[in-house]
């Protein structure tokens, strides 16, 4: 069973890491948003600690290894199909600091790069995004 299809909301974590006041993005590569550009991020793993699943979920799509500084906010993603609901995540959105490695886009990724605020309101964003950087930046 595809888990974005399951009957009740999905967990799911993203991260917010800045660099001389610009915004680190992920083209994804994969479903729901394919090709659009969105905070790294993606579904908790059973057992997994939140502060932790963002960590894997960042070097997964970044290469890059980083350190939880807070929690900003929780949102929700929440595709409706017709009459029904297609998925509903509720997803954590963390300050994160930089710690080691070097980017490159990885995994869901297929591309990763820092942008400005004026860049990002040029950008393909996934539905939602620019609301959310809006109230966090």
């Amino acid at each position: 069973m595809d888990r974005r299809k399951y009957p009740f909301p999905i967990l799911a974590v993203s991260g917010l890491l800045l660099k001389e006041d610009k915004v680190l993005l992920v083209k994804r590569k994969s479903p729901p948003s394919i090709g659009r550009w969105s905070l790294p991020g993606g579904v908790v793993e059973k057992g997994e600690k939140l502060s932790e699943a963002i960590k894997r979920e960042f070097f997964e799509e970044t290469s890059l290894i980083v350190e939880v500084v807070k929690l900003l906010t929780v949102y929700e993603k929440i595709d409706l199909q017709e009459d029904k609901i297609g998925y509903h995540y509720v997803i954590l959105l963390y300050l994160l600091r930089y710690s080691a490695g070097f980017l490159k886009a990885n995994d869901d990724a297929c591309d990763a790069r820092f942008f400005s605020k004026e860049e990002i309101t040029k950008l393909n964003l996934t539905e939602g995004l620019t609301k959310v950087l809006s109230e966090v930046l």
